[in-house]
């Protein structure tokens, strides 16, 4: 027979969950119960009454401000600590040109599972920060002084990419790629990326028609995108292989962003994209049809692909329509 005391602790743990449960409950309806100019406010409620018993760290706030490489937000910054020479970071680490105008900068190729920055949450495609190239932070990992702190900056954590619990929507290698397809466009490409593939040369995404009205939600990975769209191969001037008229339905053509329903750079050159905004996309063939296509004979392989796309609607909001915050659209 269990002992009195122990019985009377359980008794008391099954009484304090039912208490908060019914708490969490109560707290839940009066979320569900405010009007929806209060939403953000309701979800940091409904968030901080279900969550925080059970964490010993409080949940990130849905606000954050916005990051730069010179100015960066700490939440996207991951450091690194080597306390000796015995501990290795397991960075491979490349350099690479981003932005308008290009700078160069160090990012993350891969990242050892045994090492240390596996350990502290180094993910690929971040950017090293505090070092102008990978050979300065060589010397000083060789000139020792220890302990030595490596930061990494998440180009992702910033703007419409933060979801509703204050996670990355994208990684922060989309963010890199596409920052540095930037470079290579002009001025008016995007700045997020969808692909988790290493930054390809001859990339270029071309944005020849902005959304007329207002932008309050731009297209990130799990959207529905609805497109009219036309494909070629090799440039503006080449044959049409594809299009959405084609389809015969009448409709725009629909796909998930980041769900790899089209070919990535596709994928990758539709993110933060408005309704109305129309861009014209110069694919090379490893974001393509390396090997040609089964489906599209006529696509030799190795193919350059150009297309031009329609956003017509973002999650069921068109042009025009646009003007309240993702958070409030939902």
């Amino acid at each position: 027979m269990r002992r009195y005391g122990e019985c009377t602790r359980d008794l008391r743990g099954f009484i304090f969950c039912m208490v908060w449960i019914i708490f969490s409950s109560c707290i839940l309806a009066w979320g569900l119960s405010l009007p929806s100019k209060h939403l953000i406010n309701r979800r940091t409620a409904i968030n901080t009454a279900i969550v925080s018993p059970f964490l010993l760290t409080s949940s990130p706030s849905n606000a954050v401000s916005p990051t730069t490489i010179e100015n960066p937000n700490p939440r996207a910054i991951t450091t690194i600590r080597l306390n000796s020479p015995n501990q290795k970071a397991g960075l491979e680490l490349y350099n690479i040109q981003i932005g308008t105008p290009p700078r160069d900068v160090v990012a993350v190729k891969a990242v050892q599972v045994n090492g240390q920055g596996a350990r502290d949450g180094a993910e690929r495609g971040m950017i090293l920060l505090d070092y102008a190239n990978r050979e300065d932070l060589i010397a000083r990992l060789t000139s020792g002084v220890y302990p030595i702190e490596i930061r990494l900056f998440n180009l992702a954590l910033g703007g419409d990419s933060i979801g509703d619990l204050g996670r990355s929507m994208v990684t922060p290698e989309d963010a890199l790629q596409l920052s540095s397809s930037l470079s290579k466009s002009d001025t008016n490409a995007s700045v997020m990326g969808g692909s988790a593939q290493p930054p390809s040369a001859g990339f270029v995404i071309n944005t020849i028609k902005q959304a007329q009205d207002e932008c309050m939600v731009k297209s990130r990975r799990g959207d529905t995108m609805q497109i009219r769209y036309e494909a070629r191969v090799g440039d503006r001037n080449g044959p049409i292989y594809d299009a959405s008229e084609y389809r015969g339905t009448g409709q725009p053509y629909a796909y998930i962003l980041g769900n790899n329903d089209v070919i990535k750079g596709v994928d990758l050159g539709t993110f933060d994209m408005c309704p109305g905004e129309v861009r014209e996309l110069t694919i090379p063939a490893e974001l393509g049809y390396r090997s040609g296509s089964k489906l599209f004979k006529q696509i030799p392989p190795n193919s350059t692909l150009f297309w031009k796309i329609e956003l017509v609607e973002l999650n069921f909001i068109r042009e025009g329509m646009n003007n309240r915050p993702r958070e409030a659209s939902y």
